[in-house]
């Protein structure tokens, strides 16, 4: 299947040629995923999505969420850019024991309409900043959010949850340029941003270590641009995509109103 003809190039190297470093981090996050899942499993519940409606975990990665909410019972299908993160969420979907609820498939997301021509799905998920912004254009992020429009049976819903906005970012520890350290168990990693308040993108380097003891022996590096957006801003690409807007949250946890400034972006739109 092609891939990879929309993103920036460094989008490429993240998610190809480097995916096993960014493998860690899921790995290291796979156990949060199952309490995540219980509470994105609440907010379906709020919506009335039952076990026998059809979920789509767009950017699944290594399927954290689609498997945990197998486990509870959904039906689940994850895509994503990445075949070694498809490879690994097969894999734990086989050691879960629930690869009769949840399919993994390896594609573009910007061939969602061809992937999926003759399925429909109740809920499409995005969770934890994934693909909007990734392209740097927001008339490609407009065309994504139109594709997933057309593989929403009316009355679904579009849930971007737990997703980075403009009015959450810490600018100060940007402009002084602060590492900070990443415990993940067996390994480690410096996380280093700035940002271009002209073009609003975020340049992150994730410098990873492995620990030998007290000491850390550097494995490899990588970068990525991200184009970070307020709330009002992805509610109108959203709406011009076709969208309504449902709810937005503070905490999928809590489901508490948004509140600028004090959590990130979680939009529920429905078609």
């Amino acid at each position: 299947m092609p891939i990879g003809y929309w993103v920036d190039p460094s989008i490429d190297k993240l998610f190809q040629d480097k995916a096993h470093l960014f493998l860690i981090v899921l790995n290291y996050r796979w156990e949060r995923g199952r309490v995540e899942a219980e509470y994105i499993a609440q907010l379906l519940k709020k919506y009335g999505i039952g076990p026998d409606d059809k979920i789509l975990d767009l950017g699944c990665g290594n399927g954290r969420i689609a498997i945990h909410l197998a486990l509870k019972g959904y039906r689940v299908t994850g895509l994503d850019y990445s075949k070694l993160f498809i490879e690994d969420a097969v894999k734990k979907s086989r050691q879960y024991n629930v690869y009769d609820r949840v399919e993994f498939i390896h594609g573009d997301a910007y061939r969602l309409d061809k992937i999926f021509s003759r399925e429909r799905f109740k809920v499409v998920l995005i969770y934890w900043t994934t693909l909007i912004g990734y392209s740097l254009d927001p008339d490609k992020d407009l065309e994504l959010l139109e594709k997933i429009y057309k593989i929403v049976e009316k009355g679904g819903y579009l849930m971007i949850l737990n997703h980075a906005s403009i009015e959450n970012l810490n600018y100060r520890a940007l402009e002084e340029g602060v590492s900070y350290y990443v415990d993940l168990g067996e390994y480690a990693f410096l996380d280093k941003a700035s940002y271009d308040p002209a073009r609003s993108i975020l340049h992150v380097t994730w410098r990873f270590y492995r620990k030998r003891g007290n000491d850390l022996e550097f494995i490899d590096e990588i970068s990525y641009d991200l184009k970070v957006y307020s709330m009002h801003e992805i509610v109108e690409m959203g709406e011009k995509a076709g969208w309504r807007l449902k709810d937005m949250y503070c905490s999928v946890k809590t489901l508490e109103p948004y509140k600028p400034g004090r959590c990130s972006l979680n939009i529920v739109f429905t078609r």
